[in-house]
């Protein structure tokens, strides 16, 4: 009986439109017939000779393939065959591509290359030259380097043209001539020194001249002389004059003091020119280092002789003042970038400042002491700030390569200072499992051979 059901229920499936729609509408052919699969063994096997219902005979060559047979869409002959079924399975879905994966040093390389690009836009070319330099250091062969070599042969291009301007003539003679006049001064120091009559005095300063000219024109021969080194080697000779002088002051000596002044003369210009050198200085620093070593000098001793004018301790304020701005000035110039020319001219209006302030005091017939001391110091702050709102056009100090610690280390640049504010970067650290804390770590040196 189970053999009849089964039968029964192939014929009803396939009277159904769901095989009947398999054969084209356009063609009048008889849907092909179906056979079905043997059925499984079951427990009580039916009599292998039980008649078959009536129905067309189906021989081997017509039986219907899977290949053969369009997809069925009644759920009734999907449940017609347990064995072999004409349905076709669905086509499988494409294997999703593999998510990228970027090492550490590749993410770094991302975030370095980022901060080029954005520097290069923005005109600051040492910033770009160091992230592009960074983006290498992280992954050389990762997919930034290429880009970051590019990057790096296009500044290189403009700083090599840089350094043909920046080497000019004019700065070789500009060095020239303050090695000459300085030679000038010390031969005059040292007649004064020596108690040397006229005829000595006539030599010592002919042989100052020439030792200043013929050493400064050797010295730079086919050299590039960079912007900072005359107002640096001019800044050490001043700054050891006025240093010698406070010192003899404070101590109370007596009697010949050229000796000792032309010591710290000599002494300070030769460490100016090797600071210029030591620390990779622009124009802007060494005009800024000048500056700084005059207001740190003249407002501090300002405001002390304004305030206790019956002391002797102005020389010590004024030494200590111009030592700290001598230092800081370029330091902070490091993040303002300002130019030579913009930093003479906060120097021209702090002078005049100065002026106006006296001007004005006379003016107003004032004549007490600590009026007229902070009057000169109010004009001396009003004149540089005004002067460094309104020179804005002038900050294009040459390039720089800016590192990511305080002091950086290159064999072919030695030791430069380097910026503050790329030195602090932010840090977490973990104490204990589920507890950290946040905080500033600051790099101090940073050195690539």
């Amino acid at each position: 009986m189970n053999f009849l059901a089964r039968g029964a229920l192939l014929l009803l499936c396939a009277a159904t439109p769901a095989f009947a729609g398999d054969v084209p509408e356009t063609s009048d052919a008889p849907p092909p017939p179906l056979v079905a699969a043997p059925a499984a063994p079951a427990a009580t096997a039916a009599p292998p000779a039980a008649a078959a219902p009536a129905g067309p005979a189906v021989s081997p060559s017509a039986v219907a393939t899977p290949a053969a047979v369009a997809p069925t869409r009644s759920p009734i002959g999907a449940a017609a065959s347990n064995a072999s079924s004409p349905v076709s399975a669905p086509a499988p879905l494409p294997a999703p591509a593999a998510p990228a994966c970027e090492s550490p040093g590749e993410i770094a390389a991302r975030v370095h290359y980022e901060r080029a690009v954005r520097a290069e836009l923005e005109s600051r070319l040492g910033d770009a030259s160091a992230e592009a330099q960074a983006t290498l250091d992280a992954a050389r062969a990762g997919p930034f380097a290429d880009a970051a070599r590019a990057m790096l042969e296009r500044l290189r291009s403009r700083d090599a043209s840089w350094e043909a301007a920046r080497g000019t003539v004019s700065h070789r003679v500009e060095l020239v001539t303050t090695a000459t006049v300085i030679g000038i001064y010390s031969g005059a120091l040292a007649s004064v020194a020596s108690g040397a009559g006229s005829q000595a005095t006539a030599g010592l300063l002919m042989l100052g001249a020439g030792a200043g000219l013929g050493i400064s024109l050797g010295a730079s021969a086919g050299q590039v002389v960079p912007a900072a080194d005359p107002p640096m080697l001019a800044l050490g000779s001043g700054f050891g004059t006025f240093a010698a002088l406070a010192g003899t002051y404070l101590g109370n000596s007596s009697g010949n003091l050229a000796g000792p002044v032309l010591g710290a003369e000599l002494g300070g210009a030769m460490l100016g020119l090797g600071a210029s050198h030591l620390f990779a200085m622009t124009g802007g620093d060494a005009a800024s280092a000048q500056l700084g070593a005059v207001l740190g000098g003249a407002i501090p001793t300002l405001l002390f002789a304004a305030a206790d004018n019956d002391s002797r301790g102005w020389a010590a304020t004024a030494l200590i003042g111009a030592s700290v701005g001598t230092v800081l000035f370029p330091a902070v110039n490091q993040e303002l970038r300002w130019s030579r020319s913009r930093w003479n001219l906060v120097g021209l209006g702090a002078g005049v400042g100065a002026l106006f302030g006296a001007g004005i005091l006379v003016l107003g017939n004032v004549s007490a002491e600590t009026p007229v001391l902070l009057g000169l110091a109010g004009g001396v702050v009003a004149g540089a700030s005004v002067a460094a709102l309104l020179s804005g056009g002038l900050d294009a100090d040459e390039p720089r390569t800016s590192s990511t610690a305080l002091l950086e280390l290159r064999p072919d640049d030695g030791l430069r200072l380097g910026s503050v504010w790329a030195a602090l970067s932010p840090v977490q650290t973990q104490r204990r499992p589920g507890e950290r804390s946040e905080g500033l770590a600051l790099r101090a040196l940073d050195a690539r051979f």
